[in-house]
């Protein structure tokens, strides 16, 4: 793992990070809910989502779309189809009067509904600016990379 960036702090040590991981030789952008173990370690928690690297600018697109200020609380974007129906989506919730960005993962059940699962984190909007300056920072080469891709097929155009 490389360098991890705190987005938001919870009660009780949790904390909302993001960090770039590899599996399989693919790299994840990791947006993960982290606790302190008994020895005041942190550690990750399942509550999170592994979003494919080169779909970072999709997610950045979708939060941009909702809008950080005042997002909709009906719109929700669909930035990666992952197998058997599942997805990782964003949206805006309310919970006590708070705004939060959720980022989730949503499955299809046996009636095939969409529903939310467990696995996402929910990010206050005041903090959503903080989300996507990490995201920028941690992947810096992703963005250029497809930045030139966008010029070789404007020059092809031409």
């Amino acid at each position: 793992m490389e360098e991890r960036i705190t987005v938001h702090e919870k009660a009780r040590g949790e904390t909302i990070n993001v960090y770039i991981g590899e599996y399989r030789g693919t790299r994840y952008l990791h947006i993960r809910e982290w606790y302190l173990d008994k020895d005041q370690e942190e550690k990750p928690t399942k509550k999170g989502v592994a979003l494919p690297v080169e779909k970072c600018e999709a997610l950045k697109d979708a939060i941009a779309q909702i809008g950080p200020s005042d997002g909709s609380l009906d719109e929700r974007v669909t930035v990666h189809e992952k197998a058997r129906g599942e997805s990782i989506n964003v949206y805006v919730g309310e919970y006590r009067g708070t705004r939060y960005l959720h980022i989730r993962e949503w499955y299809l059940d046996k009636d095939q509904e969409e529903k939310p699962t467990k696995k996402g984190v929910a990010i206050p909007m005041e903090k959503v600016d903080a989300l996507t300056d990490a995201i920028d920072q941690l992947v810096p080469a992703e963005k250029s990379e497809k930045a030139e891709k966008a010029e070789k097929a404007e020059k092809k155009k031409k």
